[in-house]
């Protein structure tokens, strides 16, 4: 029965997790994506202590990537740990923090486990609604309407449940890629499921075109999102070079939420005297890889190139996985790191790992109570208190929402009071820290006056 819901539970994380927004807190994609993947995590790991303390038994299958992820996973909070000047803030960092990348791992771990060909099904048919969602919104449906101001994103010319342009084009090009591999590939399919193929190929295709054409199109402001992306790659290859300088740096990069740092650092001349130069810094690379070397070092590069290395290897005989690959190679080396292409490659991960030839190490706890009721304990300790943690990081920017709402109000008090309780929650965020500081001296100045 907890099996069941379990794998219920993986569908619902795979199929939604692309289509999810909310107003809770000031972006309703990115940051709403991340949390509601952490809270699916979660689910996960309470209904897999459930089962471990009913059944007494640990079960235990060896994936080829384990080690490579786990690797990875290392690379990421030795950064933290040694490089990262505010630790707590790395952690809750939406690029490379544990918030992001910690959740990503528990999705592998659980989607390896499962039956070949698993997140097929749930992706294709998120793909095909995010590409019909995404081609009626181009009409703008809701332009004559009046909405509340949380929900006037819905009116936007460029709306898609993924946030923008750039991250629907990564995922339905990766989708893209995969179906047509599968489709050459499998020629024995029958018509009626090859008709529902190209039928979603279709689909996905005819909104990939539209979010490349939208997202390069002279309007302004799709010009103003190419330039905020995809600013000189020369400042990106700049940082990377100058991580590379300090040998600790070089090691273990700037620090997980430092990039920023090091690009106020090498933005030159030429950069302060084009159109971007009111941008006074960035928080990601023009590169996933880079990005990767300049916040993590070698050390992170190197578990992400062995981790990449590993998943060609294993799918070099899978020409639908295969190609799938090496478009998200080709993702992590020419585009920013997204949200999207991370979560496609650690479900791309599980999906290679698969193996329905090796069988379960079992060991049977049922003569050993005590046991059983003590690492059951621990484990729902440690879901409380990861829920208790991940909420209080949510909720805190559930109250700076509230308070941006009390800028558009006017309302100097709203402001200052929600600003108040994000701190409470979350004293680590220098977003808040900022901002108070400033509420705090217009209320001074306000006084004076």
């Amino acid at each position: 029965m907890l099996n069941k819901i379990k794998v219920i539970l993986l569908n619902l994380i795979i199929f939604l997790f692309p289509l999810f927004f909310f107003i809770s807190s000031q972006d309703p994609f990115t940051l709403n994506k991340i949390y509601f993947l952490a809270f699916g995590s979660l689910l996960l790991m309470l209904v897999s202590s459930l089962e471990f303390g009913i059944s007494r038994k640990l079960v235990w299958k060896k994936r080829p990537f384990d080690y490579a992820v786990l690797a990875f996973f290392i690379a990421i909070i030795a950064s933290v740990i040694f490089v990262s000047p505010n630790k707590i803030q790395a952690l809750l960092n939406t690029n490379l923090g544990l918030i992001r990348i910690f959740p990503l791992i528990i999705l592998y771990y659980y989607i390896s486990r499962e039956k070949n060909n698993f997140i097929r099904g749930p992706l294709y048919y998120s793909a095909v609604t995010a590409a019909v969602i995404s081609l009626i919104f181009v009409f703008q449906p809701l332009k004559g309407i009046k909405l509340p101001t949380d929900l006037q994103f819905l009116q936007a010319t460029n709306f898609t449940p993924l946030g923008n342009y750039l991250e629907l084009a990564v995922f339905l090009g990766f989708l893209i890629v995969w179906e047509i591999s599968q489709i050459v590939s499998n020629k024995h399919q029958h018509n009626q499921k090859k008709l529902l193929n190209l039928s979603f190929l279709a689909i996905n295709a005819i909104a990939f075109g539209v979010a490349l054409f939208y997202f390069i199109s002279p309007n302004k402001e799709q010009q103003s999102l190419l330039q905020i992306i995809f600013y000189p790659f020369r400042l990106a290859w700049y940082a990377a070079i100058e991580t590379a300088k300090i040998p600790i740096n070089f090691l273990f990069g700037v620090g997980v939420d430092n990039f920023s740092a090091m690009f106020t650092k090498v933005k030159d001349i030429a950069y302060n005297q084009s159109d971007l130069w009111q941008i006074s810094y960035y928080s990601t690379s023009r590169s996933f890889l880079l990005h990767i070397f300049t916040e993590t070092g070698l050390f992170g590069l190197g578990m992400t190139i062995w981790l990449l290395v590993k998943l060609v290897k294993r799918v070099k005989n899978n020409p639908a996985l295969l190609f799938a690959a090496y478009y998200l190679i080709a993702v992590m080396v020419f585009l920013p790191p997204t949200l999207i292409s991370l979560f496609l490659l650690f479900i791309m991960l599980g999906e290679a790992a698969q193996d329905n030839q090796s069988a379960p190490h079992t060991v049977n706890l049922h003569s050993e109570l005590p046991l059983v009721i003590i690492m059951t304990i621990i484990s729902l300790a440690f879901c409380g208190v990861y829920a208790y943690f991940v909420g209080r990081s949510y909720l805190a920017e559930y109250y700076y929402l509230q308070a941006n709402n009390g800028v558009s109000q006017n309302n100097l008090k709203i402001v200052y009071d929600n600003l108040k309780e994000a701190l409470i929650l979350n004293p680590y965020s220098e977003k808040y820290a900022t901002d108070f500081s400033r509420v705090n001296l217009q209320y001074a100045m306000n006084i004076i006056a």
